[in-house]
């Protein structure tokens, strides 16, 4: 992406409290303080890394509890947002969905992306999910109905 120009980059990562509802969901991730809440030495030693804005989120979308919708939004030439990452259906497609909902709303110039080749989902099988006590998560069918639903409601899709 920096190769063919794109300059702004906006990383929302989660950085959660240990008390985050969030983490009652979802076995303890990200908890603030933590390294799984720092970037990625990979994405920090990049040359341009500090051009990089990062969104610290304490919830499944990058919209909500942060700035991101106004920092966006005070780009009026912004064409083109492009949502990477994990899981697909949680993390990328609330910020996806978001994005594509406000642009929608305020008929924002915003053509939203999802690379299917570049995000995924966790597995879990129906076996460990009950002798877990959690809920099955069979990860390449949620992968690709969510991938679907992005789709039908607008969201670019591409490979």
């Amino acid at each position: 992406c920096h190769q063919l120009g794109i300059d702004q980059v906006f990383l929302g990562c989660d950085a959660y409290p240990s008390d985050s509802p969030e983490v009652a969901n979802f076995p303890p991730h990200c908890i603030q303080g933590t390294v799984e809440a720092e970037l990625d030495a990979g994405l920090t030693e990049l040359p341009f890394s500090s051009r990089f804005q990062n969104i610290p989120k304490n919830s499944l979308s990058s919209f909500v509890g942060t700035d991101l919708e106004a920092r966006l939004r005070a780009l009026p030439s912004l064409k083109h947002l492009i949502f990477i990452g994990d899981c697909t259906d949680l993390c990328i497609y609330h910020g996806a969905m978001t994005a594509k909902m406000l642009a929608n709303a305020h008929k924002l110039a915003w053509t939203v992306y999802v690379h299917a080749d570049i995000v995924d989902t966790y597995d879990l099988p129906t076996n460990v999910a009950l002798e877990i006590g959690a809920t099955p998560h069979p990860g390449d069918f949620i992968h690709q109905f969510f991938l679907y639903h992005l789709h039908l409601n607008g969201v670019k899709v591409v490979s």
